[in-house]
């Protein structure tokens, strides 16, 4: 009886075929198997292809004329001028007399595009990248047919949020916002009901803080007032117009995870009334929340992360805590947007501030959903102190990030100053495996490349917390310098997915494209 063939004496043909049909991890087990998979492997421009895509945290763009090959060599370029901080394009953004008046009310950056709002004007501009072959685009919205407080938007989805600045006496309780079409400004087509009312709320609208959020089909708005930092955030289903739920509490800042699962960041009175406050990350699963939801009260869908204990420095108190992160919306999937590759959504950065407002102090702790989310999943009964979780998970810096340029993190990457040297910018990449194959494959030539492995400690002098901060989440830093400015000092950056947009001053901003 003769023997059975091997899988590797498979036509070469069909045995690549049915690679393809493998998952990452399982391929990668595939790599190691003999030396004929292995050369296989290493010679497929698909299998090669899925292998980038996923050590670089991507995903796939829509099916087009484009061939495997030239998505692999622009998803090369596009990671190595990453990896080298290496623009191919600058140009200006400058604003308009009347997008600098002192109504100027919002801006955002997400998905690629950056937007600012004034009065009842919109303006979006597309940032160009010539290695995923995206052109700079700009349109407008003359007058959205009221005057704007806040909004947010979703290339997506085709959505824009908008907050109408509310009435401004002293007792006002009711919020109103309106779901329109980012592309022409018109009531979009997929709402229930184009404009909503709520209230009334519990904190005067007027007077209070707003953060509005879009994440798949949920609206989220905050508000916080400003006098007692207490917060009512809302959810909705902006197409069926349902409310889903309302969390109130010392709610600082919010961030979804996933689309059930939000992240609060939280700075709670102590029960001891000598003892400093208690930071924490809460996590509260919406599909098991109740309609009315006080967070300082612990639910069954509620899990609670204690960040480090904060000193009894009387200036220290009443800290901010905010969280920053990019949720990746899959805009680049769209037929009318499309884009050969995009961040994966499965995994992402997410930065939490926190700054003492007397002092000079502050710090910025950066972690991955994945860890998030596994914490999650274990659904612990008590709030799990910081020991058990952050040092081997986490890592902080002692940095000061904008408050209000705060689009400084996408994907696995932020842009921050350098600790190294006045006038340098660091780009920090805490994707692992990413992290991994460089570290394997580390060429001399990485002269302004350094990588944070082990342990490092901060606030040796316990200024903000009760004792020094130890973290541990490797990270891989890349420096850059920005020549031709006038200073090199006080340089703010944003990020997006193909570029850094530096902020000159208020009216002049400067695009590095890749």
């Amino acid at each position: 009886m003769s023997a059975l063939p091997s899988f590797s004496a498979l036509p070469a043909e069909l045995l690549s075929d049915i690679l393809l049909l493998l998952d990452i991890p399982d391929l990668l087990t595939c790599h190691r198997l003999s030396r004929p998979i292995h050369s296989l492997i290493s010679h497929s421009i698909a299998l090669q292809y899925n292998l980038e895509l996923f050590t670089a945290n991507l995903v796939d763009g829509p099916p087009s004329h484009s061939l495997k090959s030239v998505r692999l060599r622009s998803l090369r370029d596009h990671q190595r001028a990453w990896n080298d901080v290496k623009w191919s394009d600058v140009h200006d953004i400058v604003l308009t007399q009347d997008e600098m008046s002192p109504e100027l009310s919002a801006w955002e950056l997400v998905g690629g595009i950056f937007a600012v709002a004034v009065g009842r004007h919109l303006r979006f501009i597309q940032l160009p990248s010539a290695l995923r072959d995206v052109p700079t685009r700009e349109w407008s919205i003359p007058d959205i047919g009221f005057t704007m407080k806040d909004f947010a938007m979703d290339r997506s989805q085709d959505l824009l949020v908008v907050i109408e600045l509310s009435d401004p006496a002293p007792d006002s309780k009711f919020l109103r916002f309106h779901l329109r079409r980012l592309s022409n400004g018109t009531p979009h087509p997929r709402a229930h009901d184009p404009v909503i009312t709520y209230g009334p709320t519990t904190v005067n609208v007027a007077d209070a803080w707003h953060v509005v959020q879009i994440y798949s089909d949920y609206v989220v708005i905050m508000l916080q007032a400003l006098t007692t930092l207490t917060s009512e955030v809302i959810f909705w289903n902006w197409r069926t117009a349902e409310q889903k739920t309302v969390l109130h509490g010392p709610v600082q800042s919010i961030a979804f995870l996933t689309h059930d699962l939000v992240m609060c960041a939280m700075c709670r009175p102590s029960p001891d009334p000598d003892a400093p406050e208690i930071l924490s990350l809460d996590l509260i699963d919406l599909s098991t929340c109740p309609a009315s939801l006080d967070i300082v009260d612990r639910s069954n869908a509620h899990t609670t992360l204690l960040l480090p204990q904060l000193s009894n420095n009387s200036e220290v108190n009443d800290p901010e805590i905010a969280i920053r992160t990019d949720y990746s919306p899959s805009y680049a999937l769209a037929s009318q947007h499309p884009r050969p590759f995009t961040t994966a959504a499965v995994d992402r950065l997410v930065v939490v501030t926190i700054k003492a407002f007397h002092t000079d102090l502050s710090f910025a702790l950066f972690m991955l959903t994945s860890t998030l989310l596994d914490l999650a999943a274990s659904r612990p009964q008590d709030p799990l102190a910081w020991g058990s979780w952050g040092p081997a998970r986490t890592r902080m810096l002692r940095v000061d990030l904008s408050d209000v340029w705060f689009c400084y993190v996408h994907g696995m990457r932020a842009v921050v100053p350098s600790s190294q040297s006045q006038g340098t910018t660091d780009v920090l990449d805490f994707n692992q495996r990413a992290l991994r194959k460089s570290l394997y494959h580390r060429s001399p030539d990485m002269r302004l490349q350094r990588y944070l492995i082990g342990a490092t400690r901060v606030d040796e002098d316990e200024e903000m917390f009760e004792r020094p901060v130890d973290t541990a989440l490797p990270c891989r830093i890349q420096s850059f310098e920005t020549p031709g400015l006038v200073s090199q000092e006080n340089l703010e950056f944003m990020l997006s997915e193909d570029g850094l947009v530096l902020i000159q001053d208020d009216h002049k901003f400067k695009v590095f494209s890749f």
